[in-house]
C-alpha cells in the first residue's frame, strides 16, 4: 500500500477532520500518502499495512493506536490533535524505541457541548501549517 499512511475518520459520524478533502489532496499529491479507512480492513490486514509503514498520520485516538504495530527503524506516528487532548499516546509511544510521536495541533471545529473537549468535536487543520510541520518532522514532498 505504501510507507506513508493517512488513516481517515471521514466515515465516522463525529470527530473527523472538517477540511479533510483539502488536506488529503496535499498529502496524496505532494507527500505520497495513501488514504485508508481502517474499518475496511480486518485485524490481520491492518497489522500488515501498518508494519510496512514508515509514517502513519491520523486524528489521535483509536485510529492512531494502529501505529503501535509499526516496526521499522525511525517510524513516525503523527497525531492530529486539539490543544487540550490528553497525553496518553506520548506515554504509550515512549515505550517503543522505534516510534517517534509527532503531534500537529489543530483547531476545534464544530464544537460539541459547552467546552472545547475533543472527544465529540471535529478538527480543522490549516494546510500551510500542515506543510510546515511535515517539513519540520523530516517528511519531504515527493516531487
Amino acid at each position: 500500500i505504501g510507507d506513508r499512511i493517512y488513516i481517515s475518520r471521514k466515515k465516522s459520524p463525529r470527530r473527523f477532520l472538517d477540511n479533510e478533502n483539502e488536506i488529503t489532496d496535499i498529502l496524496e499529491k505532494h507527500f505520497g500518502f495513501q488514504i485508508l479507512y481502517m474499518e475496511d480492513y480486518n485485524l490481520c490486514e491492518k497489522i500488515n499495512i501498518i508494519q510496512n509503514a514508515k509514517v502513519v498520520m491520523s486524528i489521535e485516538g483509536t485510529s492512531l493506536i494502529n501505529g503501535l504495530f509499526m516496526n521499522g527503524k525511525d517510524s513516525k506516528l503523527i497525531s492530529l490533535r486539539s490543544f487540550d487532548m490528553t497525553e496518553h499516546l506520548f506515554i504509550i509511544c515512549s515505550m517503543f524505541e522505534n516510534i517517534e510521536f509527532l503531534p500537529i495541533v489543530c483547531d476545534i471545529k464544530n464544537k460539541v457541548g459547552d467546552s472545547a473537549f475533543w472527544v465529540e468535536s471535529d478538527l480543522y487543520l490549516d494546510k500551510d501549517y500542515l506543510i510546515k510541520k511535515l517539513k519540520e518532522y523530516g517528511i519531504e514532498p515527493i516531487n
